[in-house]
C-alpha cells in the first residue's frame, strides 16, 4: 500500500497504529481495487511515520469481522500489519504545516511528560483530564473515569470538537482586550489555527475551525456572521477534500449536532422562556436540541441513550468549560516556567474530582436504554425530544407511548420459555441464560482496550428487557471470557459474580472487583444452585495448581427438562478427570464445545460420556488458533452431534418450553463474512 499519513499515531496493545489515506493497492504486479483508507499497524520498536509523510508499506491486510448478533456490530476498519521497519519507505517527508504539528504538539506532550506522577504512583486526574480535553486523547484518563462518562452520556465532553475550538478563540479575544478591533479577531484567528495545529484535522475540528474562520471573516467585513451559511459551506468545503468523510461518525455526529443546536435550540429556549429561568432554558433546549438532532446516528451506531444525559450536561458542560480554561492556563504557564508545572497542576486534580463521583455512581445508574440498531428506533429514540418542542401535549404523549411501547416489547406471555444466547463475541465465549426477567450470563468475551460491555453485550441484554443479571459466572481468568463481564459490571447491576480459585490475584478479579464495587466469590469446591427456572451444578477443578484453562469452572444447567454443559478452555487431561469424577452428571442435551474447538480438547472420552445431539462452537471468523479444528468437528459428526459454529452463522438462540423441543433460531444468519482473504 502507497499513501499519505493522515493522522497521529495512536498507541496499541502491540506497537502503534497510523492512519493511512489515499491508498493504492498493489498485491504481486496486480494492482487491486481495495479501501483508499485504512491503518498501519506498526509492531514495537518500529518508529511510526510522520504525519503528512508519504509512505509506502508492505503488509497483511486485514479486518475484524464485527459481530453477527441480533443487534450487529459493523466489521472493523482495514487494518495492513507491518512486520517490521524493513517493510515501511517514506517516499516524501510532510510539508511544512504537518512539520510545524509535530513540533507543536510533541512540545506539549513534552510539558505533559514532565509532570510527576502522584504520590502514589499512579496517573495525576488533573493532568489525564487537561491532557484529554485539550488533545483529544481519552486514553489518558483511567479506564474507570472513561467507562463513567460513557454510561452517563458525557463522553463527548473528552471529544475535541466544536466546544474546544469556541472556548479557545473565546478566550483569545478576552486576552486581546486592550488591542484594537482588527488586532482582537487576528489575535483569534491565529489562537484557532493555532489549535488546528496542536489537535490534528479530525472531521468535528476541521468543522469547528472552518465555521470560527468564517464566522471571524464576518465581523472583521462588519457583517452578521450566518451559522447556518457557516455550516453549510465548512461541509461543502471538507467533503471537497475528502468526499470519504460523509461515512465518518465523527463526521456526521458533529454536524448533526450543530444543526441541532441552530435549528431546534433557539426554538425550544423561547418556547419555555415563560416557564424556566432563561439561562437555565437556553442550556436545557442547547442539550435536548444536539441530542435529538444526532439521535438517528448516536443510536444506530452506539445503540444506547442515556436520558438524563441532557440534565447532566446542564452542570458537565460549565465544569468541562472550566476544566479546558484550566488546562490552557496551565499549559501556557507551564511552557514558560516548567518547575512551576507540578504545583501548578494542582488546581487542576480539584477540578477533576467530580470524575471521580461520576465513577462512584452504582451499575445501571443513570438509566441507559438500549435499542435495536437501524434508522427507526433511532428515530422512534428522538420523537420525544422533538416533542418536548412541538405538539403540545398530544406530541409529548405521543413521544412518550412510543418510547413505553419500544422498551416494553410485545408484552407478557403467561410462561416464558427458557432462552440460551450464544452470542458471537469473536474469539471467546458469552452466553445469555434467560427465562422472563431472571437472568444469568456464563462468560461475557472481552478484548484489552475495547469496551466490550457496552458495545456488544449491553445491547443484547437490553433488547431483551434485561435491566439486571442475577449471576454471572466467569469460567477462567482469560480475557476473551472475562473482560466483557467486568466492562459490563460497571454498566448493569450484577447480583453475583463467580470466578475459579485459578484466578484469584489475576487481572481479571481485579477489574472485575473494580467495576462491581466488591470482590467476586471464589468457588474453590463443587456446588449447587438454583435460580429460578435454572438448576446449576458447578464443577471446580480440585486441584490448587492447575493453569487458567485446566482450572475453568464446569458449569452444567439444567432447565425445563433440557440439560446444557459448559466445560470453559478445558483441556483432554481435565476432561478425563472430569468423566471419572463426575460421570453420568455430565451426560447433557447440548454441549458448548471447549476451549472454541481447540485440536487439544473435545476428547473422545468426553463426547462419549455427554452423548449431546447438538453442540455450539463459539470462535472467532479466520481464527488465527485454528479454531474450530477439523479434527474436533470430525469427532463431533462421528459421536452423532450435529455442530453450530458462531465463526459461520453468528448467533445462536436456543428456545424451548418445558418438555418441549428445541427451537433453533439464527438471528445473523446467513453471515456477511468480512475476511481479509
Amino acid at each position: 500500500a502507497a499513501g499519505r499519513v493522515c493522522g497521529l499515531p495512536v498507541e496499541q496493545r502491540y506497537g502503534v497504529a497510523v492512519p493511512l489515506c489515499g491508498a493504492g493497492l498493489r498485491a504481486g504486479s496486480r494492482l487491486v481495487a481495495g479501501p483508499t483508507r485504512m491503518r498501519l499497524e506498526l509492531p514495537d520498536g518500529v518508529a511510526p511515520p510522520l504525519p503528512g509523510s508519504r509512505v509506502r508499506a508492505r503488509g497483511s491486510l486485514r479486518r475484524s469481522a464485527g459481530f453477527a448478533n441480533q443487534v450487529a456490530l459493523a466489521p472493523g476498519p482495514w487494518r495492513l500489519a507491518v512486520k517490521s521497519d524493513r517493510f515501511l519507505a517514506t517516499l516524501s517527508p510532510p510539508g511544512a504545516f504537518a512539520r510545524l504539528s509535530i513540533a507543536l504538539r510533541g512540545r506539549v506532550l513534552a510539558t505533559f511528560a514532565a509532570v510527576p506522577p502522584a504520590p502514589d504512583g499512579g496517573r495525576r486526574p488533573g493532568i489525564a483530564l487537561a491532557r484529554s480535553l485539550l488533545l483529544g486523547d481519552a486514553a489518558a484518563l483511567s479506564e474507570t473515569h472513561r467507562s463513567a462518562l460513557r454510561r452517563t452520556g458525557l463522553a463527548h465532553l473528552i471529544a475535541v470538537s466544536g466546544f474546544n475550538v469556541s472556548l479557545v478563540a473565546l478566550l483569545a479575544g478576552w486576552a486581546a482586550l486592550g488591542l484594537p478591533r482588527l488586532a482582537r479577531l487576528a489575535v483569534a484567528v491565529f489562537a484557532v489555527l493555532l489549535y488546528l495545529l496542536l489537535v490534528g484535522p479530525a472531521p468535528s475540528v476541521m468543522r469547528a475551525t472552518a465555521m470560527a474562520l468564517l464566522a471571524i471573516t464576518g465581523l472583521a467585513a462588519r457583517r452578521i456572521p450566518g451559522a447556518l451559511q457557516g455550516l453549510a459551506i465548512s461541509a461543502i468545503v471538507l467533503l471537497a477534500f475528502d468526499p470519504g468523510a460523509v461515512r465518518d461518525v465523527g463526521f456526521v455526529l458533529s454536524f448533526s449536532a450543530t444543526a441541532g443546536l441552530l435549528l431546534l435550540a433557539p426554538r425550544w429556549a423561547e418556547r419555555r422562556h415563560d416557564r424556566l429561568p432563561r439561562i437555565l432554558g437556553a442550556g436545557l433546549a442547547a442539550t435536548l436540541a444536539a441530542q435529538a438532532a444526532s439521535l438517528p446516528w448516536s443510536v444506530a451506531t452506539f445503540g444506547e441513550l442515556s436520558p438524563l444525559a441532557p440534565l447532566l450536561n446542564l452542570l458537565a458542560v460549565p465544569w468541562a468549560a472550566l476544566a479546558l480554561a484550566a488546562a490552557i492556563l496551565w499549559l501556557g504557564v507551564a511552557t514558560v516556567v516548567p518547575a512551576v508545572a507540578p504545583a501548578a497542576a494542582l488546581p487542576l486534580d480539584w477540578i477533576a474530582s467530580p470524575l471521580d463521583a461520576l465513577a462512584s455512581l452504582p451499575a445501571g445508574f443513570p438509566v441507559s436504554l438500549c435499542w435495536p440498531g437501524g434508522w427507526i428506533s433511532g428515530l422512534a429514540a428522538a420523537l420525544p425530544f422533538a416533542a418536548a418542542g412541538e405538539g403540545g401535549r398530544t406530541g409529548r404523549a405521543a413521544g412518550l407511548a412510543l418510547v413505553l411501547i419500544v422498551q416494553t416489547g410485545h408484552g407478557r406471555v403467561p410462561e416464558p420459555p427458557f432462552e440460551a444466547l450464544f452470542l458471537d463475541v469473536g474469539q471467546g465465549d458469552a452466553t445469555l441464560l434467560r427465562r422472563g426477567r431472571e437472568a444469568l450470563l456464563i462468560d461475557g468475551g472481552g478484548a484489552a482496550g475495547f469496551d466490550f460491555g457496552s458495545r456488544v453485550l449491553l445491547p443484547q441484554l437490553a433488547t431483551r428487557g434485561v435491566r439486571r443479571l442475577r449471576l454471572a459466572i466467569v469460567s477462567h481468568a482469560d480475557a476473551d471470557h472475562c473482560l466483557g463481564v467486568a466492562d459490563l459490571a460497571g454498566r448493569l447491576p450484577i447480583d453475583e459474580i463467580w470466578i475459579p480459585r485459578g484466578a484469584v490475584g489475576s487481572p481479571c478479579a481485579a477489574a472485575l472487583e473494580r467495576a462491581a464495587g466488591r470482590p467476586p466469590r471464589v468457588v474453590a469446591a463443587d456446588l449447587r444452585r438454583q435460580i429460578g427456572g435454572f438448576a446449576l451444578r458447578v464443577f471446580a477443578d480440585p486441584s490448587p495448581m492447575a493453569d487458567d484453562n485446566a482450572g475453568s469452572l464446569v458449569v452444567r444447567v439444567d432447565a425445563g427438562g433440557r440439560r446444557l454443559l459448559f466445560p470453559g478452555d478445558i483441556a483432554a487431561m481435565r476432561e478425563r478427570q472430569l468423566v471419572a469424577r463426575a460421570g453420568a452428571e455430565l451426560r447433557a442435551d447440548l454441549l458448548h464445545v471447549p476451549h472454541h474447538g481447540s485440536s487439544g480438547s473435545s476428547s473422545d472420552t468426553l463426547l462419549r460420556c455427554v452423548r449431546a445431539p447438538l453442540a455450539v462452537v463459539s470462535a472467532g471468523v479466520d481464527s488465527r488458533y485454528g479454531h474450530p479444528a477439523e479434527a474436533v468437528l470430525a469427532r463431533l459428526a462421528a459421536a452423532g452431534t450435529r455442530s453450530l459454529r458462531t465463526d459461520r452463522v453468528g448467533a445462536v438462540r436456543l428456545t424451548w418450553r418445558r418438555r418441549g423441543p428445541w427451537r433453533i433460531e439464527l438471528p445473523a444468519a446467513p453471515r456477511a463474512l468480512a475476511s481479509s482473504r
